[in-house]
């Protein structure tokens, strides 16, 4: 299996062959102390190789007399490791380009580790050797770390700390008063980047656990540290800088000894061993006082070290960005499984220890029972005052029993449903009611004698129960319950919701159906779409295109006849026109539907100000996430980089990383995580509008759609995808061998978009099919000097696709131009267009409303063949031929154009283009003439150049046949990758070169003597940079100073 490795650095980018014979998807981890403290972390893991690799640029550290290992002078990264004996090489498997999947995990000498190491958090099998990994290859292996007993002893308290070597020595000491002093933002261990901002106002000293008698350690698996090291999982330890003594107990000195520093990014630090090349610290100018320590330098009497360490297992630090997921994956399952970290906790593994109350912790704590809002009475500010607060005392629930009479002739309430006046439902039901309403009143009864509690000794005693009548209790009840509801009650103003003001508008009142309940409906294919909210054209303030924010699909917006949706619907042939200029009558029909799609086109094409403010769009989103990750591009595709898009067209991006850019293996984008990572990251920027971030994670080709705040722009964003740039390079080819076809293809989008059928997801046909579809029959038009006619081709293309077209059968080939037969490639009910650049995908199998977009088709050509021969009979005022087919609402156009001329007009950096032409004035209502030209001035300068592109590898991709395409990636149809071949990388390995001795000429003209191609290794010696990352910073700070002196 042929690869590569490459180090952080980028010096390293060596082509290696990975051996066959054995099962690399078998990972072996090694955790004997001579590994751990050779490469700083608690295991190591190498892949065998076929054949002896490169060695040009690394530094050897001859480990025995036979074992060698070798790593990156620059940055520290381990690289390959050599057994002598044996002749075998082995490489890293943090560095492998290819992603090697891990289906087993076979330990190595776990024993050595005496508490089990990482071991415990990684499932696996127990290799039965015991000895290192590396023995096995060679001989019995000896290491060449010296021995100093008397180090070891340095003084009660402290952890000693050394790499095989002994080039990085220091001590820890436990936790004491100066561990506080330092100041530190959470750590993505604890709090994930993604949820949002990291700060730490509380200044909550998180590094210290354990009633601050150990420090807190995870585990990280970025590919920064990835690359760093050699391998795919970090362990860090969080300790103060003041508890970390150098071996004569002097504070610690990073420049000591054989440390050497690599500056991974701005502001950030990694410091190794130059001799071994272990890793050995992290550390950055936003938390100085906090260092990072590599657990596999501890010499603790257990690997983990859990005697001054307190590890965090519930999280791998930026396991959303790990390249071998599937490895990181296994750790979070057993994560799972064990309880729930707690950052304060109580799971003190020396037992129950009353846990300190001023340490902070995730977990909630309930409030005190005397502090508890029943208690306190505490509770919202409303505009009433509680129950009985406006009271000296509380009503009583029950009335007296003096106050209440079970006589007959009283009132009581007998019926819940019933009024007051009304006679019980069953007498009225028999036909009784009203018989005794004017019957007398029986007497009232003689009064009975009550209890009085008389003296038992000098009254006799009352009278038996027998002569006093029963008490119902029943009819008591009832009787309060009717004075209950007599009482007029008191007004609450909650209740009645008094207080509500509404803020929004009138609503207007739905018509009504006054058809009869059982009318019938006629057909269902007919019947238009719901213009829900959901399917409106899109403003500045909505958040959503078609798409439900619950599931993220797209909802329809087409109606099945094919007509023009409502919210396109023009409300007057005059607005729905505007693009329409009055021509002389005597003009040949065919000259007039000529000169109007000129019209429509130079109406409806991008201006030099939206230019301006798209691009400037682009910088600020660039500029945002470089400061974030440093070596990412974001680069324009689609309509937009194509220059030909309509005013309220969607932004297409790609964010590419720099190992894509150098490698073409995909590191954005492939977990979903990382989508959610920077959805979390876009959110701090204030560049978005707030709520209108939505992450479709889950798609084939994730998407990160969010709204501009400045320009109410909707942007879409993919992660490592060039085909969208391949694709725009395609395109150029063939605007520039035919002129017309994006005149045709604005009027063939604009035609689907007013009917709802230009998205894909909801079936419709992309930008980059359309763009297939009007090249294929320029393609076979023949080919000459003449000026082509515009209206010519747009009938032919409306009649040949819709009336003789048969898609069921004939795909449609670009390179070379022509047709085959479906029955080897494609689906019979799909249109087929093979990729221009993949032959091997299929870029519009995505568009299942095939078979309605060609009858919209068929039926746009006879509108149109009709629509001209009226014209030509009738005499008087000529009148727009494309109406019929395209007039709409285009009041959309005009908020957005006038939103980004605010924009452009208002922000100061605008200020060095000229100030845009004033609006145009409003067209006749009868369209008999043009507005009047503009006075002639300078011509204004054009809009600041697209920065250059690199050329890219083209991605490598296990998927073949995919249904993509590239213009629209808010689809499921994106192009797919296209075929690299030797000769095609050594053209653009020898491009690349050569476009960084002609960059670095322009940016350092102090570089008088430079040749014409430079390879990395050599810009960075006739340059004098130490590092890539440092190369590329200080070029990217000369072109920024550049153009803000242009």
């Amino acid at each position: 299996m042929a690869t590569s490795v490459a180090c952080l650095c980028g010096s390293i980018d060596i082509p290696v062959q990975l051996d066959t014979t054995i099962d690399q998807e078998k990972l072996q981890l090694c955790h004997c102390q001579r590994c751990r403290t050779s490469v700083g972390q608690l295991c190591s893991s190498y892949h065998l190789l076929q054949h002896e690799p490169k060695l040009n640029g690394l530094q050897e550290y001859q480990q025995s007399d036979d074992i060698s290992r070798f790593f990156c002078k620059t940055c520290g990264a381990h690289v390959f490791a050599h057994s002598k004996p044996s002749g075998r090489f082995l490489a890293a498997s943090g560095l492998l380009v290819a992603k090697i999947p891990v289906k087993e995990i076979v330990h190595w000498q776990l024993s050595d580790t005496d508490d089990g190491g990482l071991g415990v958090y990684l499932p696996g099998t127990e290799s039965p050797t015991v000895s290192c990994r590396l023995d096995v290859l060679g001989s019995s292996l000896m290491s060449k770390e010296p021995v100093n007993p008397g180090q070891v002893e340095f003084k009660e308290q402290t952890l000693h700390a050394r790499c095989i070597c002994g080039g990085v020595e220091f001590y820890i000491t436990k936790p004491n008063a100066s561990s506080s002093q330092a100041t530190s933002p959470w750590a993505d261990l604890l709090v994930p980047y993604y949820t949002g901002s990291g700060a730490n106002p509380d200044d909550v000293k998180w590094w210290l656990r354990d009633g601050a008698t150990r420090y807190l350690a995870g585990t990280c698996a970025c590919n920064t540290c990835r690359l760093s090291s050699g391998f795919p999982i970090q362990t860090w330890a969080f300790v103060p800088k003041s508890n970390i003594l150098n071996v004569d107990g002097s504070p610690l000195d990073l420049n000591h000894g054989k440390i050497k520093r690599h500056n991974s990014s701005p502001g950030v630090y990694r410091e190794f061993c130059s001799c071994c090349g272990a890793t050995a610290f992290w550390h950055c100018d936003e938390r100085p006082l906090l260092i990072d320590v590599s657990v596999g330098l501890l010499r603790a009497g257990g690997a983990r070290a859990e005697d001054w360490l307190e590890w965090a297992p519930n999280r791998v630090s930026f396991a959303e960005m790990a390249v071998q997921s599937d490895l990181i994956g296994k750790l979070e399952e057993v994560f799972l499984k064990m309880p729930p970290f707690q950052f304060r906790g109580n799971s003190n593994y020396r037992g129950s220890r009353p846990n300190p109350k001023h340490e902070f912790s995730f977990r909630y704590r309930p409030p005190p029972t005397a502090e508890r809002p029943l208690l306190s009475r505490k509770r919202e500010v409303t505009p009433d005052l509680l129950q009985g607060e406006n009271e000296t005392k509380a009503p009583l629930k029950f009335a007296s029993l003096d106050a209440l009479s079970d006589s007959g002739e009283a009132e009581m309430d007998t019926s819940d449903d019933d009024s007051d006046n009304e006679r019980p439902r069953k007498r009225r039901a028999m036909g009784l009611d009203g018989q005794q309403d004017n019957a007398p009143a029986p007497p009232p009864p003689p009064p009975a004698t009550k209890w009085s509690n008389p003296d038992p000794y000098t009254v006799l005693p009352p009278p038996s129960e027998q002569t006093n009548k029963r008490v119902d209790v029943v009819k008591l009840i009832r009787k309060a319950r009717l004075e209950n509801s007599a009482k007029t009650e008191t007004t609450d103003a909650v209740k009645e919701n008094s207080d509500f003001i509404s803020l929004g508008p009138m609503t207007e009142l739905e018509p009504e159906n006054n058809a009869p309940e059982n009318a019938p409906r006629g057909p269902k294919g007919q019947e238009t779409m719901d213009s829900g909210p959901g399917n409106r054209k899109r403003t500045r303030e909505d958040e959503l295109k078609g798409f439900s924010r619950k599931t993220g699909k797209p909802a329809s917006r087409y109606n099945y006849d094919g007509s023009v949706i409502n919210e396109w619907k023009s409300r007057s042939q005059e607005t729905g026109t505007p693009w329409f200029e009055s021509t002389p009558s005597s003009l040949h029909i065919g000259s007039q539907l000529n000169h109007e799609i000129l019209s429509f086109y130079n109406w409806a094409k991008p201006q030099e100000f939206e230019n301006i403010v798209r691009m400037d769009l682009v910088e600020r989103l660039n500029i945002a996430f470089q400061k974030r990750y440093p070596g990412v591009e974001i680069h324009a595709f689609g309509s937009f980089a194509s220059g030909l898009y309509l005013p309220t067209a969607d932004i297409d991006l790609v964010l590419l990383s720099n190992s894509f850019r150098r490698t073409g293996i995909r590191t954005f984008g492939e977990r979903k995580g990382q989508i959610y990572a920077f959805s979390g990251f876009l959110k701090g920027t204030n560049i978005a509008v707030p709520n209108s971030i939505e992450c479709i994670a889950h798609a084939r080709v994730p998407i990160l759609k969010f709204v501009d705040k400045l320009t109410g722009l909707h942007v879409d964003m993919s992660f490592d995808n060039n085909s969208g740039l391949i694709a725009n390079e395609t395109f150029q080819k063939w605007k520039a061998q035919f002129p017309a076809m994006p005149i045709i293809l604005s009027v063939i989008k604009q035609f689907l978009l007013i009917r709802g059928l230009n998205e894909v997801p909801t079936g419709g046909l992309g930008g980059f099919s359309i763009t297939c579809l009007v090249t294929s029959l320029l393609q076979h038009m023949p080919q000459g000097n003449l000026q082509p006619n515009l209206g010519s081709i747009l009938m032919d293309f409306f009649n040949f696709y819709g009336k003789y077209f048969q898609y069921e059968y004939v795909a449609i080939r670009m390179n070379p131009p022509g047709y085959f037969n479906k029955i080897y490639f494609g689906s019979s009910d799909r249109l087929t267009i093979e990729d221009p650049n993949n032959p091997d995908n299929d870029i519009s199998g995505g568009t299942r409303e095939i078979d309605l977009i060609l009858r919209t088709f068929a039926g746009a050509h006879t509108t149109l063949k009709n629509r001209m021969e009226y014209l030509a009979l009738v005499q008087g005022p000529n009148k727009t031929i494309l109406g019929p087919i395209i007039a709409g609402n285009f009041e959309e156009y005009m908020e957005q154009r006038n939103q980004l001329r605010r924009v452009f007009m208002s922000e100061s950096r605008f200020a060095k283009y000229s100030v845009p032409p004033p609006p145009p004035e409003p067209y006749p209502v009868d369209g008999s003439s043009s507005p009047p030209p503009l006075p002639a001035g300078p011509p204004p300068p054009g809009p600041p150049p697209p920065p250059a592109q690199r050329p890219i590898k083209k991605a490598k991709s296990k998927l073949r046949g995919t249904v993509s395409e590239p213009e629209n990636i808010s689809s499921d149809e994106s192009s797919g990758e296209a075929k690299s071949n030797k000769s095609r990388k050594g053209d653009v390995r020898r491009q690349v070169c050569r476009d960084r001795a002609a960059r670095i000429k322009r940016l350092r003209p102090d570089l008088t003597k430079l040749p014409a191609s430079l390879s990395v290794n050599q810009a960075l010696r006739h340059a004098g940079y130490e590092t890539d990352a440092q190369m590329e910073h200080d070029l990217a700070f000369r072109e920024q100073q550049q153009a803000a002196a242009a």
